[in-house]
């Protein structure tokens, strides 16, 4: 029972030296890991249970750790100095009077890492050229995208929006007289999206001053009133609010009538997305 007590101890204490000497036996020149592998072929000739054999295990963790970082500090830098081999290669040549070429070659590959990595007479640096970031980094002092603001004069305009004002103040100027009814011009009887973006449209060319609204004093309905240009620039600003609801929508189509603005084969409504 002591002789089994004394291994536990020396089990425990070879455990507890291999954490503290970590360093040492990472060490390439030191003999501290030769030692600890010595003394744990010695204890496990003692060992008989699994407690024993447990503890045994934990001893070949840590050494495993160790020999990893060996493994680690061999793909390093500073290993082996050129000088140092070339000496050692000297000294090998004359104690034993030939030249291994086969060594040489299998020790010389860890100089590698140490020397320089380009020549010191004429070879160039090469910076390596970084790669962009996937994600584009915002803008702080970037101003929001505001929509084109559509005038007759500026033909080569391309957003669809542009084009969209440019053909709905086309069609309502080529209409007879002054005044044309404005739902005649929105109202859209198979889409109340259609409706929203033809009735945005059309408030924009009020607000540009393209065409003028009003409400008509007999029916009480509202209207687009056609401008010339030297109007336009007389025209005073004012601000309302245009708006429809589904409900609204629906009541509109169930009692109006249409009238196409444009001569369309198919009777399609005159603003389409």
């Amino acid at each position: 029972m002591n002789e089994r007590r004394k291994i536990h101890d020396w089990e425990r204490a070879l455990l507890q030296d291999i954490k503290e000497s970590a360093v040492d036996l990472a060490d390439l020149q030191s003999d501290k890991f030769d030692r600890a592998t010595d003394d744990l072929d010695a204890l496990y000739q003692g060992v008989c249970y699994p407690r024993e054999g447990n503890l045994d295990g934990l001893c070949l963790d840590e050494l495993d750790s160790a020999v990893g970082r060996q493994a680690g500090l061999l793909s390093g830098t500073d290993i082996t100095k050129a000088s140092e081999l070339i000496t050692a290669s000297g000294n090998a040549y004359v104690n034993n009077s030939e030249f291994d070429w086969e060594a040489l070659g299998n020790a010389v590959g860890s100089c590698f890492q140490s020397v320089c990595r380009f020549g010191m007479m004429d070879t160039k640096v090469v910076k390596k050229e970084k790669k962009k970031p996937r994600r584009v980094l915002q803008d702080k002092n970037a101003q929001e995208t505001q929509p084109s603001v559509y005038t007759a004069k500026k033909e080569d305009i391309q957003d669809a929006q542009a084009r969209r004002l440019g053909i709905l103040e086309t069609a309502i100027k080529r209409e007879s007289g002054q005044r044309v009814s404005f739902f005649d011009v929105v109202l859209d009887s198979s889409s109340f999206e259609q409706t929203v973006e033809n009735l945005f449209d059309a408030s924009f060319l009020v607000h540009n001053g393209s065409l003028g609204i009003g409400l008509d004093d007999t029916t009480g309905l509202p209207f687009l009133e056609k401008r010339e240009d030297a109007v336009k620039d007389q025209a005073s600003s004012g601000q309302c609010i245009l708006s429809i609801t589904p409900a609204q929508w629906e009541g509109l189509v169930a009692r109006s009538e249409q009238v196409e603005l444009m001569t369309r084969t198919d009777n399609a409504p005159m603003l389409t997305s």
